[in-house]
């Protein structure tokens, strides 16, 4: 599981979402330092397709906040 806050967020979605065929869904918060509403990009993907992932947000916006945590059903 991938979460990834970032203003580029759409972007990020989309190649994602082209090319590693990996959907994702806004969560949505609120920083509390910041008090900003901000969209939280929420995506399951598969552990070999995680540093592919990561490239793409970095490539995006290096700057993003990532988390990778793992996730089981």
């Amino acid at each position: 599981m991938v979460y990834i806050i970032s203003e580029r967020d759409e972007i990020i979605a989309a190649r994602l979402l082209k090319e590693i065929d990996a959907g994702a869904t806004y969560l949505y918060g609120n920083g509390v330092y910041t008090g900003k509403d901000r969209k939280v990009l929420m995506c399951a993907l598969k552990m070999r397709s995680v540093p592919q992932a990561r490239e793409i947000i970095r490539q995006e916006d290096s700057d993003a906040f990532v988390i990778v945590t793992k996730a089981t059903n």
